[in-house]
């Protein structure tokens, strides 16, 4: 059987998020829970990289819209239960649900915005961060990009303080593709080398140039050995072979 070895190296992993370089750009406090609480950035998953960005009419099988006003809020969601989305994808009860948990007096101190997206597999979907940038504010919303295929829907209903929102004229959506950053690497050793690393270890010392290396994994597999007789043997050579290797430190398990 062929000896084959895994080294798994560890890194240390550090993620600063840095939300702009920009002075002139804000992240703003935003609910999702009607007002109940806020937060300026959705810190469920710490640590991420961003694969891929889309926005605005680049978002695909989606219903956003925002509103100032009461009376703003229930024509664009009039508009919006007759998307071709509604048709097919979308739940138009759980939309309906959402909607009706607001009311004028609501408004008065407040912006909502609506973000439903559909997808085809079971790719989470949540609201990251709001931003502000002069007279425009930006929905940030992550989305993982799953291998489970599903239909899922995601429904978010953002609120703003009106008192944050003022000469705003513009309003974009930023949907992120994300996924977990990796804590470990594998490597497979050259077979030339597998005989020398397998005899004197591996050493930090040839990842030296290697930044946040936290620790060093030598993984090796079973080795087997098959012994081959060139004539037939009795039981009792075949005890004396096996007591042999019983004795034998370096073998760990005898098969017959």
């Amino acid at each position: 059987m062929k000896k084959s070895i895994r080294i798994t190296i560890m890194f240390m992993m550090f993620f600063i998020l840095v939300s702009c370089s920009n002075e002139n750009i804000k992240e703003l406090s935003y609910s999702l829970d009607q007002g109940q609480n806020y937060m300026t950035q959705n810190d469920k998953y710490d640590m991420f990289d961003i694969y891929k960005e889309v926005m605005n009419d680049e978002v695909t099988d989606v219903v956003f819209f925002y509103a100032f006003t009461y009376a703003e809020f229930q024509t664009k969601a009039e508009e919006a239960r007759l998307s071709k989305h509604f048709e097919w994808a979308l739940s138009l009860d759980e939309f309906n649900q959402a909607i009706d948990d607001y009311d004028e007096s609501y408004f008065a101190d407040h912006m909502v915005l609506i973000y439903f997206k559909h997808e085809n597999n079971v790719s989470e979907n949540y609201v990251y961060s709001v931003t502000k940038e002069d007279r425009t504010l930006t929905v940030n919303v992550n989305r993982f990009d799953s291998v489970l295929t599903a239909n899922s829907t995601w429904l978010e209903v953002v609120t703003l303080h009106k008192s944050d929102v003022k000469n705003i004229d513009n309003v974009n959506l930023l949907v992120r593709t994300i996924g977990e950053c990796p804590l470990f690497i594998t490597l497979h050793i050259n077979d030339a080398y597998l005989r020398y690393i397998y005899l004197n270890g591996i050493s930090e010392q040839l990842f030296r140039d290697i930044d946040n290396l936290k620790e060093i994994r030598l993984s090796t597999e079973d080795l087997q050995v098959r012994l081959a007789f060139t004539e037939t043997i009795n039981n009792d050579d075949l005890e004396t072979i096996l007591q042999a290797l019983d004795d034998n430190p370096h073998i760990e398990n005898i098969e017959t």
